[in-house]
């Protein structure tokens, strides 16, 4: 979408937008894989076909932090190989506690019951999604800002 908006606006297609919207994208994706990691045994239970049913509670957890991972590794090329970005956008590495806990968290199945005194249970893996996403977001939006206003009034800043 922000590809097919920056071409009708730039009227040129520039890879480098399509690569810019993913980070946030697949952050957002992480709380709906993990919402359905929550669900899956209900899921299947019904017949849904949701990703994390068709290949399971392990392969989809791998495939959560995949998706996290991913979410860093595009911010990094962007500044460092095509300088896109200027490194204001590593402002989003701020939140790589919060992807960290969410990875220790992906990395075990999700327990049976909820954890004592865990306030929202049944959900498990997409709350840890929610609140890394939440924090990355609020980043990205920031840095994208501050990224934007470094290349108005210091045009020469990064190349």
């Amino acid at each position: 979408m922000v590809g097919g908006v920056y071409l009708v606006l730039a009227h040129y297609w520039n890879w480098n937008v399509v690569l810019a919207a993913i980070p946030f994208g697949l952050c957002v994706a992480s709380i709906n894989v993990g919402k359905h990691i929550d669900k899956r045994l209900e899921d299947k239970a019904k017949g849904v076909t949701t990703l994390p049913v068709l290949i399971g509670e392990t392969a989809a957890r791998m495939l959560n932090i995949t998706v996290i991972v991913l979410a860093y590794a595009i911010i990094l090329y962007l500044v460092f190989v095509s300088h896109f970005f200027t490194p204001l956008m590593l402002l989003v590495f701020l939140a790589s506690r919060d992807a960290w806990k969410a990875f220790t968290r992906l990395s075990k199945p999700r327990p049976a019951e909820a954890p004592q005194g865990y306030p929202v249970w049944p959900r498990w893996f997409s709350t840890v999604s929610f609140v890394h996403n939440r924090n990355f977001g609020n980043l990205f939006i920031l840095a994208l800002l501050a990224d934007c206003l470094v290349r108005v009034f210091f045009p020469i800043f990064w190349h």
